[in-house]
């Protein structure tokens, strides 16, 4: 009797030490992320974030603030290639053709829109930007900084080119 109680023992110590070991391996691959929506219609603690369409995580905390709804999400999935400009925004998890339009038809999510697959890995703690709404692009898309840059360069140009035309019209004409 006492035997078969020291087995019962050693096996509930076991089941709980692998049980341990997995939740603590969840933990281990769990990302939380953070966004600031301007608002976020339906979305409550527990709504599921996507990623290309695959539930990744879900939503664990609002906080209405100044310009928008704060939304810290934990994600689960250690293997989406998730990255650090990335964005997010709410979705719907389902949707129907109804006379040629897509209509929302199910729950809203939280979607994570994929950025430059240049960009450093997501990491714990990274805070997402809002993405445009469905349907909307900007093309092509460029990088803001080569675009500063441009634009810097440009600017220099035109003001030689203005201070040699103003040269040139204050310069005495020969007859």
């Amino acid at each position: 009797m006492r035997l078969n109680a020291i087995g019962i023992i050693a096996i509930a110590a076991v089941i709980l030490g692998v049980s341990a070991l997995g939740v603590e391996r969840g933990r281990r691959n769990t990302r939380t992320v953070h966004t600031l929506l301007r608002d976020a219609p339906d979305v409550i603690v527990g709504t599921r974030v996507t990623y290309l369409g695959v539930d990744v995580g879900v939503v664990q905390r609002l906080r209405l603030m100044n310009g928008g709804v704060a939304i810290d999400a934990d994600i689960h999935r250690g293997d989406a290639p998730m990255r650090a400009r990335d964005s997010m925004r709410v979705g719907v998890a389902r949707t129907v053709d109804y006379d040629g339009s897509r209509v929302p038809a199910g729950k809203a999510t939280i979607e994570i829109v994929p950025g430059p697959p240049s960009a450093r890995a997501l990491a714990s703690g990274d805070t997402l930007p809002p993405a445009l709404p469905r349907g909307l692009t900007i093309a092509p898309i460029v990088d803001p900084v080569r675009l500063r840059d441009s634009l810097a360069n440009l600017v220099r140009h035109l003001r030689a080119d203005s201070a040699e035309l103003e040269r040139r019209l204050r310069a005495p004409r020969a007859r």
